[in-house]
């Protein structure tokens, strides 16, 4: 429970519930600090004030070269990304303006989409392969999620196929496809791994 908080220190103090009536508490004190950016954080866990950092300074594996006694331990995040739809837009969501015009045909245009973008490229390159190409909304590591569901194929010719399915006639340009929903791409990679980092003690 919370004994302390200081706001212009950002730092709170952290104790065993007195009303636990679970099994005894080994952790009797624990102590959560602000700092605004990651190399001060590296600097101070180096420095041996600081025993653990989470993930929410974005760590990659170069920040770590050369920090002496520092491990980082890889977990599963329950953290995922994903592409909103407007299920109500005339194409993307009820298809009324698409050529064929139906929900059917907006269905096909979101499925174009999805074989357009090269989610294992984003998790290679942005991600440092520290994620894996998302499959559903419910991540790698969260309870439900689903180990026989596999991430839709970056395959132009099958996107080309459910455009045409919606009525669309369209060339694939393959220079310009290469980059293609770039931006889109990054927000359907989910995040599976996350850094902890720790001071080693010996």
């Amino acid at each position: 429970m919370l004994d302390s908080f200081n706001v212009s220190a950002s730092k709170a103090h952290l104790i065993p519930n007195p009303y636990w009536h679970g099994d005894a508490v080994e952790l009797t004190n624990l102590n959560f600090e602000y700092y605004s950016d990651k190399n001060t954080a590296l600097a101070n866990l180096v420095a041996g004030s600081l025993d653990l950092l989470d993930a929410e300074y974005s760590y990659i594996p170069d920040d770590l070269t050369g920090l002496v006694g520092i491990t980082a331990t890889k977990s599963k995040s329950l953290e995922h990304h994903e592409i909103g739809v407007n299920m109500r837009h005339p194409i993307l969501g009820t298809g009324e303006l698409t050529p064929a015009g139906t929900a059917e045909a907006g269905k096909y245009v979101r499925k174009a989409i999805s074989h357009t973008i090269q989610r294992q490229l984003f998790v290679d390159t942005l991600m440092y392969g520290l994620a894996d190409p998302a499959t559903s909304p419910i991540p790698n590591g969260c309870v439900g999620y689903d180990n026989a569901l596999v991430p839709y194929e970056y395959n132009l010719d099958t996107a080309k196929t459910y455009m045409e399915a919606a009525g669309y006639s369209l060339i694939v340009i393959s220079e310009f496809s290469q980059g293609y929903l770039f931006l889109l791409g990054l927000l359907a990679v989910s995040s599976s791994l996350i850094f902890f980092i720790r001071k080693n003690r010996r």
